[in-house]
């Protein structure tokens, strides 16, 4: 992003996840004429699935969710500093300290307790969710079957 500028490569990346699924499909199968591109995308996928893996503390469809939706945050706000930096908005951090915070952020969103693990039910972490989660349609029908 800083050998090129403008550069417009978050920007991009952003707008290309948007007509995408959440969840980054394993399922693509690469066409005979594009090998290099193929490679790119295996290399992707497994690390996306290494960051599931990491994450064996939740059930597997949150964990993808979690991975999926974390790597939105971090290209959305990659995009966001790309757009401030280039329009001269006062008080943009520089790339290095702000791609710190976005780090903290990103490992703070991977990490996070489940609040929605059968253990959240137990033990409520929020209490004010958990009262939420009460009200909730459903989820009493679900407790009184337990």
């Amino acid at each position: 992003m800083l050998h090129c500028a403008p550069s417009y490569w978050a920007r991009l990346s952003e707008l290309l996840l948007a007509g995408r699924p959440l969840r980054f499909s394993r399922d693509a199968e690469p066409a005979a004429h594009s090998r290099p591109q193929w490679r790119a995308d295996a290399v992707r996928s497994e690390l996306l699935e290494l960051m599931v893996a990491h994450l064996s503390h939740l059930p597997e469809p949150e964990a993808a969710d979690r991975v999926a939706l974390t790597v939105r945050f971090l290209d959305s706000g990659l995009a966001r500093w790309e757009h401030d930096s280039q329009a001269g908005v006062d008080g943009v951090a520089p790339l290095a300290p702000f791609t710190l915070i976005l780090t903290d952020l990103g490992v703070a969103m991977l990490d996070a307790p489940s609040s929605d693990s059968p253990q959240a039910d137990a033990y409520p972490r929020h209490p004010h969710l958990a009262d939420h989660q009460a009200l909730s349609p459903g989820r009493a029908d679900d407790r009184s079957a337990a």
